[in-house]
């Protein structure tokens, strides 16, 4: 009885830590499968395509009676789930528009298809205009002043993080 009592104590100081991290090492791997899932999912997304026709912010002039923005037809499917379906509106020169909805009614989808980072299609999409689908992303995103809900800091200077830009040149 000695030598097995004298086992059982070993055992037990042995085995104590690694049984009651068992369950916390099985959340840890779990949470890390579902990450290894999403960015499968993100990578299989298709690329950005970054030819197109270059602006310069010289060049957003637009007539007096061009939308500032004209949107038509915007749907967005992903993975064969339609998220956003046949939208279209205008917004005039000089408008305030606020988009408000729900938790998960596709504002933030709504904005990052404007911006293409999202996979989105348009029967037409004008700024200023101008042909939006046929400008780079460079010029198409000068367009668009954009705070997203994500917050993100670069270790970088204040400049830097108002521009979205490392190294960014002091307006003149």
């Amino acid at each position: 009885p000695g030598e097995v009592f004298g086992l059982l104590w070993v055992l037990s100081i042995f085995l104590t830590r690694p049984i009651r991290s068992l369950p916390f090492n099985v959340v840890v791997f779990l949470d890390g499968r579902t990450s290894c899932k999403r960015l499968q999912n993100l990578f299989s997304l298709p690329r950005e395509a970054h030819e197109g026709k270059s602006l310069a912010p010289a060049e957003w002039k637009s007539s007096p009676s061009a939308d500032a923005l004209h949107v038509e037809g915007l749907n967005l499917s992903i993975h064969g789930i339609s998220l956003l379906q046949d939208i279209s509106f205008r917004i005039k020169t000089g408008e305030f528009v606020a988009i408000i909805g729900e938790v998960g009614a596709g504002k933030s989808l709504l904005l990052d298809s404007l911006l293409r980072e999202a996979p989105a299609t348009f029967r037409n999409y004008e700024i200023l205009g101008r042909d939006a689908l046929s400008l780079n992303l460079d010029s198409l995103r000068n367009a668009y002043a954009f705070v997203p809900q994500e917050g993100f800091v670069m270790s970088s200077s204040l400049r830097d993080n108002v521009a979205f830009e490392y190294e960014s040149s002091p307006l003149s």
